[in-house]
């Protein structure tokens, strides 16, 4: 804005360019016409900034021949400063302006004052509004930490109860595992048992088949006895009745 304003200025200052190689020429000047008012409120605010400083290093300087400041004309100095002398960078001749010139700065003034209060307001409201998007967001941002701060609450409770649960089926499946273990070596000597018995039954059923053979040898060798005596008997029978 403060650019704005002095480029309004800037027709006071420097009429025309020719005036302009004019001044470049007496003061020494480097800059062009389009660059000269951004450099000199670069220098001003070089000024301003060092103002506060004991020993400031730019310096503003009035020079008026009336004692008080009225229509008469002024020089506005732009002073850099060292230890070994004051180094005027930019001498302005400052003059007063026709109602015209005046009546047109001030326009420029009220416009740019216009539209500053404009652009304050819409600043205004627009910080408004992002103040209050910012309240509405972290409203928002409040209510979905709290949803999650209980998300996570009721998660770590069914965590905890998930690790109890699991370490009390770990305690049961060691054991079970356990109680397989004993099953597995009882079902091993059983097995063993069973297999001794097997074998123990096989040699008894061996035993016993050889003892029936022997049953039924000796019952034949006692039927043949038998028979054997019966002929014996009705041989002698036959030799008694033939003494008779």
């Amino acid at each position: 804005m403060s650019q704005v304003l002095f480029q309004q200025l800037v027709p006071l200052l420097v009429k025309c360019k020719d005036c302009e190689e004019s001044l470049k020429f007496q003061q020494g000047l480097l800059v062009d016409f389009l660059a000269f008012p951004q450099k000199f409120i670069d220098l001003l605010q070089q000024c301003t900034q060092e103002h506060a400083k004991e020993i400031p290093r730019f310096l503003l300087q009035l020079v008026s021949s009336a004692p008080l400041l009225d229509n008469s004309p002024a020089l506005l100095n732009v002073i850099e400063t060292n230890p070994f002398k004051h180094l005027t960078h930019l001498s302005l001749k400052l003059l007063p302006g026709n109602d015209v010139e005046i009546k047109k700065f001030l326009a420029g003034c009220l416009k740019c004052s216009k539209a500053q209060v404009q652009y304050q307001q819409q600043h205004e409201q627009q910080k408004k509004d992002l103040e209050m998007l910012h309240q509405r967001n972290i409203h928002q941002l409040q209510n979905r930490v709290s949803e999650l701060e209980a998300a996570n609450k009721d998660l770590t409770e069914r965590k905890y109860k998930g690790d109890s649960t699991v370490r009390e089926l770990k305690a049961k499946l060691s054991a079970v595992e356990e109680e397989l273990q004993r099953t597995k070596q009882e079902v091993l000597s059983l097995r063993r048992e069973n297999s001794t018995l097997d074998a123990e039954c096989h040699e008894k059923e061996k035993h016993i088949n050889q003892l029936q053979t022997k049953v039924a040898v000796l019952e034949q060798e006692i039927k043949d006895k038998d028979q054997l005596v019966l002929r014996t008997k009705e041989a002698f029978d036959t030799i008694q009745e033939q003494k008779v």
